[in-house]
């Protein structure tokens, strides 16, 4: 038994004996917070607080393999880097303004293992060692093919950059190997495109796009870039102004709106109700959210492994026997 116990008491130790448990990271961009929500939508506490660290507006969150999160601090014109599993502040990934980073808000890793970063005031995107944070290169020059508030930022299946240039109505495509501008992907107002905010490729090609000022989620050619439907209709289970999509491993679909929620549907767009409710948990206004597998120990989903994950592990062991 004592073996078992030791087993379940460390983050990531035998995971075939345990369940892995998944929280919900809500960055507030109105409320300077990180907000950590259960599998059913409640809140379970402040994971970044406000006044903590110097975050001013967090806009993203991208995770890393070696316990860590970045987060945009899109106020603050700069990165900064924490615990993923205790919120605690390691400091400035990227330092304000570093290569003219003003109002950072989409990150991606890129094939190359760098990190790729949407600077909406300057217009442009920046590249910055994966591994140090350091600056690379201007990625993609301010304003080059016409980007104008850059917002989202993500590499498609053939390599390329694809860019959510939001007061343009657009989506723009650059070579992701030189950061050339290779054109117009989908042009505005296409299939009622107005403010793309966030974009991501499905695992079937397809481009999905919030569309803030339409309040819908729009699906495109992931080649062609030609308007397919609307996944999310306007308004649909009382979506307004959509900004982050996460999406689970079932392929439900949790986007944030202005009125301080998350909505969810299932993958072909059928609304499935409120996930997060307005005001839940203190928040004003959810941007760019994503889902985090927690310790595979934490039965109770309260982010600390004791006594009672142990008893829960030991109640689902029994199960059946």
């Amino acid at each position: 038994m004592s073996r078992i116990l030791a087993a379940i008491c460390v983050c990531g130790v035998a995971p075939g004996l345990v369940f892995a448990q998944t929280s919900f990271l809500v960055p507030d961009i109105n409320g300077d917070k990180i907000v950590r929500y259960n599998t059913a939508g409640q809140p379970i506490d402040h994971m970044v607080g406000a006044g903590i660290s110097p975050l001013d507006g967090p806009n993203s969150i991208l995770l890393n393999h070696d316990g860590t999160m970045l987060v945009s601090s899109r106020a603050g014109d700069s990165i900064l880097k924490y615990n993923v599993m205790t919120g605690q502040y390691l400091g400035a990934w990227v330092a304000a303004g570093v290569g003219g980073l003003n109002g950072p808000s989409g990150m991606t890793y890129g094939p190359d293992g760098h990190l790729y970063v949407a600077s909406y005031e300057s217009d442009q995107v920046l590249k910055f060692n994966g591994a140090t944070g350091a600056l690379i290169s201007v990625f993609v020059g301010a304003g080059s093919g016409g980007l104008n508030g850059p917002d989202s930022v993500a590499f498609g299946p053939d390599g390329n950059l694809y860019v959510a240039s939001s007061l343009s109505d657009q989506i723009l495509r650059y070579n992701g190997s030189t950061g050339a501008f290779m054109g117009v992907f989908v042009p505005a107002g296409s299939g009622g495109l107005n403010a793309p905010v966030f974009l991501y490729f499905r695992p079937d090609g397809s481009l999905v796009v919030s569309s803030l000022d339409s309040d819908s989620v729009l699906r495109y050619n992931g080649t062609t870039g030609a308007f397919i439907s609307a996944l999310i209709p306007t308004g649909s289970g009382g979506l307004d102004q959509p900004w982050g999509i996460a999406v689970s491993d079932s392929g439900d679909l949790y986007v944030s709106g202005s009125s301080a929620r998350v909505f969810r549907y299932n993958s072909e767009g059928l609304f499935l109700g409120v996930f997060i409710t307005s005001g839940s948990g203190g928040l004003s206004r959810p941007a760019h959210i994503i889902f985090h597998d927690s310790c595979p120990s934490d039965f109770d989903e309260n982010e600390t492994v004791d006594i009672l994950d142990f008893l829960g592990f030991i109640d689902a062991f029994s199960i059946g026997c």
